[in-house]
């Protein structure tokens, strides 16, 4: 049998965003990170502004000259996540 781990980890970052505080997951990898990434979206957004996400989305787009790359961030800034790995650009780094 398969775990959860995104549903369990979403279960768990839940009390801590309903304290008003933040929560900082580590992964073995880029895909795990942006798989678990996609899940807690959903349920960090439920914490947002429409005003917080757009600051977000904005500053993705500031923060790299590379329309993909700031789509992708982006997506997931407004969110209200991101990921920090080797493979990020310097303003990509400042961004996340």
């Amino acid at each position: 049998m398969e775990e959860d781990i995104p549903g369990q980890l979403a279960r768990e970052v839940e009390p801590v965003l309903r304290a008003g505080e933040q929560a900082i997951i580590f992964c073995r990898s880029k895909a795990a990170s942006q798989k678990v990434l996609k899940e807690l979206g959903e349920v960090v957004m439920l914490f947002l502004t429409e005003e917080d996400k757009r600051a977000l989305r904005e500053i993705a787009y500031r923060s790299t000259d590379d329309e993909e790359e700031a789509a992708e961030l982006a997506e997931l800034m407004s969110d209200g996540v991101t990921y920090h790995h080797a493979g990020l650009s310097r303003d990509e780094r400042k961004a996340a």
